[in-house]
């Protein structure tokens, strides 16, 4: 009976995580997550939509932070992606969104592997992460190699859970 958004306070300039009552629209918690909410004046950092569990919600931004609360709104964890793995090469603001899938907490990174806009690095990797939800800490990290050229690198969907014969598998 809950519905969780990810959103910016324009005015302040600062990250938020909201949980409402579904039947009711009633917000029944509002977190700040983090300070600055946009690159540009074409999107913002809240575009990535949360994914949850029974017992904990999990928000992820295009500036790299990533926060999990439980369903009280009590803060469990946060990290920071591009502190641990290095600046976003994206033309666009980044915009994926976690899954959750027998019991890790996925992240796709599918990046530039040179600098756009000042962000990124030459040889930067795509990767997916995968992380233990409890703590954000990661459990793997998948490098996905590419012959693909400059924006072509870019990817902002969600992975995906796939079953082939008795063969699970995550796609991106």
């Amino acid at each position: 009976d809950k519905v969780f958004v990810s959103t910016v306070h324009s005015e302040n300039k600062t990250l938020h995580a909201m949980c409402l009552d579904r039947k009711t629209g009633k917000i029944l918690w509002n977190n700040k997550t983090g300070d600055g909410i946009s690159r540009d004046q074409l999107s913002n950092y809240s575009s990535p939509s949360p994914v949850a569990d029974k017992d904990r919600v999990f928000f992820f931004y295009g500036n790299g932070t990533f926060v999990a609360f439980d369903h009280a709104g009590k803060e469990l964890w946060q990290r920071s992606i591009t502190k641990d793995y290095g600046d976003f090469a994206f033309q666009w603001t980044f915009a994926s969104s976690p899954l959750l899938h027998g019991g890790k907490l996925y992240l796709q990174v599918l990046q530039r592997d040179r600098p756009v806009h000042g962000k990124g690095k030459d040889g930067g990797e795509s990767f997916l992460l995968a992380m233990d939800p409890a703590n954000g800490k990661e459990v793997f990290r998948h490098i996905r190699p590419s012959e693909a050229a400059q924006e072509s690198l870019e990817a902002f969907s969600t992975p995906i859970p796939h079953k082939h014969g008795n063969r699970e598998e995550i796609l991106i």
